[in-house]
């Protein structure tokens, strides 16, 4: 379990790193665009939640959290202030491998 702070710190390699490789909304859609119907593929699937992070308005990196949701078949994206959670052990955090902005 971390918060934003440390996944930031010790996964993403700082605020710069985070920053550099952030998500766009339309790469972040594009990812669910491609597991329509919660198939298989780069996201999780199994309950556990995906970390994407985006430079929001005003410049602002947020955390956006894509999980599927079994009971309603949908993908649920919620969009969060950067230290308000502590995501679980099993969700997986992404790191933009293209500069986004």
């Amino acid at each position: 379990n971390m918060d934003d702070c440390e996944i930031i710190a010790k996964c993403v390699g700082g605020d710069e790193e985070a920053r550099k490789h952030s998500f766009t909304p339309d790469q972040f859609a594009d990812l669910i665009d491609a597991q329509r119907g919660g198939t298989s593929g780069v996201l999780l699937n199994n309950g556990y939640s995906n970390i994407l992070y985006v430079i929001g308005k005003y410049g602002v990196l947020v955390p956006v959290l894509v999980r599927w949701d079994s009971v309603y078949s949908s993908w649920q994206v919620d969009v969060f202030r950067l230290g308000i959670g502590c995501w679980s052990a099993g969700d997986r955090v992404f790191r933009n491998k293209c500069s986004a902005v």
